[in-house]
C-alpha cells in the first residue's frame, strides 16, 4: 500500500501565520475604520450644515413676530423670548505693507465730543435660543443660536479717521488674518468674536471714499411708512378712476331732470332736447347743487367652506338738491332729492393668504368735479365721507390696546379726472409766505385757497372701531407761525345730509358718530419697522468635541 506523504500544518506554523497576518490585516482595518468614521462624520457635517442654512433662511424671509414664536409644535421655535443687547466692534483694516490685519482700529467721530475719539461703533444685537435639534444618523445634539444685528448699517453710517467713509470687506482670505485671531465667515469678511463666540467684536473694513459724498443714513432708523409690497391680490388698491362717478351721475342726473321736465312742461321738453334752451335743466334738477360721500365699510366673515376673510367694500353716493315748487317730485326720505348709489370696490382678501390682521387700504382721493373749464377743474365745497368699520387689528405696537385698520387716503400727483388741472396749492393765504411743497390741498376753485372741506364721520354709534387714517393731504398745522391752510378734515360735526346712508353690519346703529381727529394723521407720522435690515449669524454647537462647530451669516430684508 502507498504511503500518504502530504503532512499537515504544525502549531508553529498556524501561529506564525495568523501572527502575519495579522500584521497585515491590522492597517487595513485600522484605514477601514478611519474612511467609515470620517464617511460617517462628513455626513453629520453635512446635515449640520444643511440645517444651518435652513434655519438662515428661515429667519431671512419670517417677520419679526414670527420669529418670536414659543410654539414647540413647530421645527424651529424659541426657547424664549429673544434678548436685546448692545455691543461695542472695533474697526481694523488691512496693512498695505503686510497684507495682514492692522494693530490699530480705526477712530470713529464721536459727536458729542465733536472729536475722533471712539475706538469703536456700538450697534444693536437680537438674540434667539433655538431649541436643540439631533441630527439624523448621529448621537450628537446641537444647540442653535441665531443673532440679528444692525453692526454693517452702523459702519455705513459711521464717520471714520478724518471724515472719511467705510465698509464692511468681503474680499478677505486666510492669508490676511496673518498672526491675529481674527476668523474668515462664510461671506469672505475677517471678524473677532467676543469670549462666547457669540458677538461680534472687531472687524476688518475697507475704506470707499469721502463721508460727504458716501455717508449712508442707518436704513433701520427711516421711517418706511407706505412702502408695502403691493399685491391687489392681497391689498385693497383703490383708484380714482374707480370711485369717481362724477360723469355718470351727471348723466343719469340729466336723465331724471329730463323725464321730470317731459312731464311737467312738454314744451319745455321739446325745446331742450332740441338744445335751443338749456337753462330748463337747472329749473328741473340737474347739477343744482350735487353731493357726494364715499363710504367705506371693512369688516370680517366666513364662506360656506367656513374660511375666514376680511371684506372691503367702498360705495359712492350721489344727491341733487331738487327746487321744493316742482309738483312733479317725488318725496323720498322726507325730501325731493335725487339720490344716486354706485358699488365701486367690493373684495374678499381670505386669512389665509393675508394674516389674521386686515390688510392695509390704499385709496387714491377726489373730490366731487362740480365743473371744469379749460385745463381748470373745480370741486364742491363739501365732500363727505363714512367710515363703516367693525373690526380692529392685533396690538402690533405693544400698548396693550388692538390697534385700528390702516388706510391710505392720498392725493396723487395729477388730477385723475384731467391731468392738467390747476388744483394744486403749494402756498398759504399770503402768496408771499411760502410753505412746504408737501402741503398740497384741494381748492374749490383755481384762483384762491377755498379749500374742499372734507368731512369724515363714523358710521354707527354703537361701534367704537375706527380707521388710521394717513394721507398726505393737510392733516393738522405744520407750522403756526404763518398762516398756512387749514386740515382739509373736518371731524367736529355730524353730517347733516345723506342721512338715509345707513352702516352695511347687519344690526349696527344708522346713528353717525362724530370722528375722533387723532385718527388722522399726516404720512410723516406714519411708520414701519416690521422688517428691517440685519445681519443674520446662525450659530449650531455640538455636544461632542469630535464635532464642529457650525457658523452661517447672511443678510435678512435685503434680495
Amino acid at each position: 500500500m502507498a504511503r500518504n506523504k502530504n503532512k499537515g500544518f504544525t502549531l508553529i506554523e498556524v501561529v506564525i501565520a495568523i501572527a502575519i497576518l495579522t500584521i497585515l490585516i491590522t492597517p487595513i482595518l485600522k484605514q477601514f475604520s478611519a474612511t467609515m468614521y470620517t464617511n460617517r462624520k462628513a455626513k453629520e457635517q453635512q446635515h449640520a450644515n444643511e440645517n444651518a442654512e435652513y434655519v438662515l433662511e428661515y429667519y431671512q424671509k419670517s417677520s419679526m413676530e414670527v420669529l418670536e414664536s414659543v410654539d414647540n409644535t413647530q421645527e424651529i421655535y424659541c426657547q424664549a423670548a429673544p434678548t436685546v443687547a448692545q455691543a461695542d466692534c472695533k474697526l481694523y483694516t488691512i496693512d498695505p505693507s503686510t497684507g495682514e490685519v492692522s494693530d490699530t482700529p480705526l477712530a470713529i467721530y464721536n459727536e458729542a465730543s465733536n472729536l475722533y475719539d471712539l475706538d469703536a461703533v456700538t450697534y444693536n444685537i437680537r438674540t434667539y435660543t433655538l431649541n436643540d435639534v439631533k441630527i439624523t444618523g448621529s448621537q450628537t445634539t446641537y444647540s442653535r443660536t441665531v443673532v440679528l444685528d444692525d453692526l454693517n448699517n452702523k459702519i455705513m453710517a459711521a464717520k471714520v479717521d478724518g471724515d472719511k467713509s467705510y465698509r464692511i470687506d468681503y474680499g478677505m482670505s486666510a492669508a490676511n488674518i496673518g498672526s491675529s485671531d481674527f476668523v474668515l465667515t462664510s461671506e469672505g469678511s475677517l471678524v473677532k468674536y467676543d469670549a462666547t463666540g457669540t458677538y461680534v467684536e472687531a472687524i476688518v473694513c475697507k475704506e470707499i471714499g469721502a463721508y460727504s459724498d458716501k455717508a449712508v443714513t442707518d436704513p433701520n432708523e427711516i421711517n418706511l411708512g407706505n412702502m408695502h409690497d403691493l399685491d391687489a391680490t392681497k391689498i385693497p388698491i383703490i383708484t380714482g378712476s374707480a370711485t369717481n362717478f362724477d360723469v355718470q351721475a351727471e348723466k343719469d342726473l340729466y336723465a331724471k331732470a329730463m323725464e321730470r321736465m317731459k312731464v311737467a312742461d312738454p314744451e319745455k321738453w321739446k325745446a331742450q332736447m332740441l338744445g335751443t334752451n338749456t337753462g330748463y335743466l337747472s329749473t328741473y334738477g340737474y347739477v343744482n347743487g350735487l353731493k357726494k360721500l364715499t363710504k367705506i365699510y371693512v369688516d370680517e366673515g366666513m364662506d360656506d367652506e367656513g374660511k375666514e376673510y376680511f371684506i372691503v367694500k367702498v360705495d359712492v353716493y350721489y344727491e341733487n338738491e331738487v327746487a321744493q315748487n316742482i309738483a312733479t317730485d317725488e318725496v323720498v326720505d322726507g325730501n325731493r332729492n335725487d339720490k344716486l348709489t354706485y358699488n365701486v370696490f367690493s373684495q374678499l382678501f381670505y386669512k389665509e393668504d393675508v394674516g389674521e390682521d386686515c390688510p392695509d387700504i390704499y385709496m387714491e382721493y377726489q373730490p366731487f368735479s362740480t365743473d371744469s373749464y379749460g385745463n381748470n377743474i373745480f370741486y364742491a365745497e363739501k365732500e363727505y365721507i363714512i367710515m363703516d368699520c367693525h373690526i380692529e387689528n392685533s396690538d402690533k405696537d405693544g400698548d396693550g390696546n388692538p390697534d385700528p385698520v390702516k388706510m391710505y387716503l392720498y392725493k396723487p400727483q395729477w388730477d385723475q379726472a384731467n391731468a392738467y388741472a390747476v388744483d394744486v396749492k403749494t402756498y398759504g393765504y399770503d402768496d408771499s409766505l411760502l410753505v412746504d411743497v408737501e402741503s398740497v390741498y384741494y381748492v374749490n376753485n383755481e384762483t384762491d385757497n377755498n379749500k374742499v372741506n372734507i368731512f369724515i364721520n363714523n358710521a354707527s354709534a354703537s361701534s367704537d372701531k375706527y380707521v388710521d387714517i394717513y394721507t398726505n393731504l393737510p392733516a393738522e398745522h405744520v407750522n403756526t407761525s404763518i398762516e398756512e391752510p387749514d386740515p382739509q378734515f373736518t371731524c367736529n360735526e355730524l353730517i347733516l345730509y345723506f342721512s338715509y346712508v345707513v352702516s352695511d353690519k347687519v344690526g349696527a346703529s344708522a346713528v353717525r358718530a362724530v370722528y375722533k381727529e387723532q385718527y388722522i394723521h399726516p404720512l410723516s407720522e406714519d411708520e414701519f419697522f416690521e422688517d428691517r435690515l440685519y445681519t443674520v449669524t446662525v450659530k449650531l454647537t455640538p455636544d461632542d468635541d469630535r464635532a464642529n462647530t457650525v457658523i452661517l451669516t447672511g443678510a435678512k430684508g435685503v434680495n
